[in-house]
């Protein structure tokens, strides 16, 4: 007895069940559920701005100066300086000037405040929103 037929018969096999496994490699089954996309980072919107003076019912709005520097970013920092808008001649002594934003973090719709005072800095941080939805606040000189 030869054992050639045999041979053809195992090559044969090997061959289907190779293009088996290749057709089913590239068709994953439909019970396989898609895997969630990881989240987009999120992107600042800046809804106002004003440099203001504690103590005193007069401000500035800077709101298109903080949205050129901010918006479409995951991270920005404006630095609180008289560059923003300059305050009177005279400054009653004792006033502070601050400078505060209002912001979101799109596509979240939750708006957020930060306010900090000359000479230190607003760092509006989007980029942690997406796990913790509170964006990270800071100041420093």
């Amino acid at each position: 007895m030869t054992i050639w037929p045999f041979m053809r018969a195992a090559v044969a096999a090997a061959l289907i069940v190779g293009a088996l496994v290749s057709a089913r490699a590239d068709n994953p089954p439909a019970n396989d559920k898609p895997k969630p996309a990881a989240p987009k980072s999120l992107a600042i919107e800046v809804i106002s701005a004003n440099y203001g003076h504690s103590g005193a019912h007069r401000s500035c709005p800077v709101t298109p100066l903080v949205k050129r520097s901010c918006n479409g970013r995951s991270r920005c920092v404006v630095k609180v300086e008289d560059e923003l808008c300059q305050p009177p001649n005279v400054l009653p002594p004792g006033l502070i000037l601050t400078l505060t934003v209002e912001y979101k973090c799109t596509p979240l719709t939750t708006g957020h405040t930060i306010r900090a005072d000359k000479p230190f800095q607003v760092v509006i941080d989007c980029s942690g929103a997406a796990t913790q939805f509170l964006p990270k606040l800071g100041s420093a000189p």
